[in-house]
């Protein structure tokens, strides 16, 4: 692999999210994308596929919108069966 880490990140919590996004982009990572919600973590990453611009990893929180119970980690699920390859 040439080049930054691309990711994407996926909380509810902005505040977090941002401040992981920040000190991850000042450690050499590139953060492609963020989301607050697990639905929509599931068409970013597949629209980022689809284009050509997927990303390395995906690092999510467990429990996300719409229901706050385990949305994030079956998002995951998922998006690691639909992209084998993709770190999670």
């Amino acid at each position: 692999m040439t080049g930054p880490i691309r990711l994407v990140l996926a909380d509810d919590a902005a505040l977090l999210r941002e401040g992981l996004a920040g000190l991850l982009q000042r450690q050499g990572f590139q953060v492609i994308a963020q989301e607050g919600r697990a639905d929509a973590l599931r068409l970013t990453v597949n629209e980022l596929a689809a284009a050509g611009e997927m990303p390395d990893v995906v690092v999510t929180d467990v429990r996300m919108p719409p229901t706050m119970t385990t949305d994030g980690l079956q998002a995951a699920l998922d998006l690691k069966q639909a992209h084998p390859d993709l770190g999670v």
